[in-house]
């Protein structure tokens, strides 16, 4: 997890306060070793509605003239699973996730959904 925190300082300049936030935003509910009372549901929601702004926030300013219809699909296109899949894997994000071992063996890390 070091080496993620560092990646993300480093390569993208992010200041992070608490490194314990990105273990838990890398943790799949598979991972029963992680045994805290937290909902990750509920983290999932908050995140999706965090990428959902900065998206929104970017097309806004990127496109001051267009309609709101056209910027909703530029920005549904934008956070598809397909789409945000391909950037986690991109940014090698997949090898940072903390699987159970189930999941691990089943191939979780390839997987658009985790």
């Amino acid at each position: 997890m070091k080496s993620l925190i560092r990646k993300l300082r480093e390569e993208f300049g992010l200041e992070i306060r608490d490194e314990k936030i990105i273990k838990i935003a890398l943790t799949h509910t598979s991972f029963k070793e992680y045994n805290a009372p937290i909902n990750f549901e509920r983290l999932e929601f908050l995140g999706d509605s965090v990428v959902n702004l900065l998206v929104s926030e970017y097309l806004f300013k990127r496109y001051p003239n267009e309609k709101e219809g056209e910027l909703s699909k530029k920005r549904s296109y934008i956070i598809s699973e397909k789409n945000l899949s391909y950037l986690a894997k991109k940014l090698e994000l997949n090898e940072f996730i903390l699987l159970g071992k189930g999941e691990e063996l089943d191939r979780g890390r390839e997987k658009e959904r985790i």
